[in-house]
């Protein structure tokens, strides 16, 4: 009758007490687990925090350089296709310094005050100007201002001052 009663009742309490201390353990193997993930959490974000504000502000200035670099080609062959000679780019340079020290906004686009000066005739400055103001990258003019030299020569210089959005090339 022992016997019975031992596979009746007390076989599978302790077949329970069996798997219990096995959940247990496992649940304490968990807990463990757990509580080391938490302990690195911390140094773990400060690493992907540094690394991520690192990887912005390299991005930042190779934006600003890349898209500088762009625009000033795109006016020097828009120059050149208007029978114009650019004589200089003069972006301030106080301006760039502050370039390279931002970390990019999504949401804000660069921009930087240009000043371009060249060389040829009216026409030309005329037919140059229309196609710069027609360009995605073009906010609006700063100055400008077109002077001749008393000698009689048919070139004339121009100075020309805009407002410019970087990364704004060749996008609709």
């Amino acid at each position: 009758m022992i016997i019975l009663w031992f596979f009746v009742l007390i076989g599978p309490t302790l077949e329970k007490g069996v798997k219990i201390r096995l959940d247990l353990q496992t649940a304490n193997q968990q807990f463990q687990d757990f509580e080391n993930i938490v302990m690195s959490a911390p140094e773990f974000y400060k690493t992907h925090e540094k690394i991520r504000l690192q990887k912005e502000h390299l991005a930042s200035q190779l934006y600003s350089k890349e898209n500088l670099l762009s625009l000033f080609k795109e006016l020097e062959d828009r120059a050149a296709k208007h029978n114009l000679k650019v004589i200089e780019f003069t972006p301030s340079v106080e301006e760039l310094l502050i370039m390279n020290r931002l970390v990019l906004d999504g949401d804000n686009p660069q921009t930087l005050n240009i000043v371009v000066t060249l060389s040829g005739t009216l026409q030309d400055f005329g037919d140059f100007l229309k196609g710069v103001e027609s360009q995605n990258f073009y906010q609006g003019v700063d100055m400008c201002r077109i002077s001749n030299s008393v000698d009689g020569q048919k070139n004339s210089n121009m100075i020309f001052g805009f407002k410019a959005v970087l990364g704004t090339l060749g996008k609709i």
